[in-house]
């Protein structure tokens, strides 16, 4: 996400409880947690193989 757009930030919205959770925003010095009062369809990545057969040498 380039800006929050129509999101708040946790400290906007402290108290209210209509919001929840639903994105990360990056920003220079880490993460910041977004609120809104609609979800988000967060797409899902497919499994990572974690399975490793030995190497012979």
């Amino acid at each position: 996400m380039q800006a929050k757009g129509t999101y708040k930030y946790l400290k906007e919205i402290t108290g209210n409880g209509a919001y929840y959770q639903v994105a990360w925003q990056k920003l220079s010095d880490g993460y910041v947690a977004l609120y809104g009062t609609t979800s988000i369809q967060i797409r899902s990545l497919p499994t990572l193989n974690d399975i490793f057969e030995d190497e012979e040498g």
